[in-house]
């Protein structure tokens, strides 16, 4: 359930997504990728893993299961989901471009 999205509650998850990426770099892509899976058609925090197209998420998606259940009383899995890969993106435009 959906209760209100604070700035300490974004912060802190985008704080463990940060640190899910320093120690799997190759995480933050991936991250992306489950969210722009995630939001075609609108964002449920569901991906049909048996779905070709979703090869692979199961990653980010495993990565990001001890987030979600952290804060599953604020945010739903696709709020967590969509702040992961808005993290992830500028995690890597901040690496690769400043």
């Amino acid at each position: 359930p959906t209760v209100s999205l604070d700035t300490a509650t974004v912060a802190s998850i985008r704080s463990r997504v940060k640190q899910a990426i320093d120690g799997f770099p190759k995480l933050g892509p991936k991250l992306v990728r489950l969210s722009f899976h995630d939001c075609v058609g609108g964002c449920d925090g569901c991906i049909d893993l048996s779905n070709g197209d979703n090869s692979g998420l199961e990653v980010p998606i495993a990565a990001l299961d001890p987030i979600h259940k952290e804060f599953e009383d604020k945010l739903s899995r696709a709020d967590v989901w969509a702040i992961a890969g808005l993290t992830a993106a500028e995690v890597a435009q901040k690496d690769t471009f400043f």
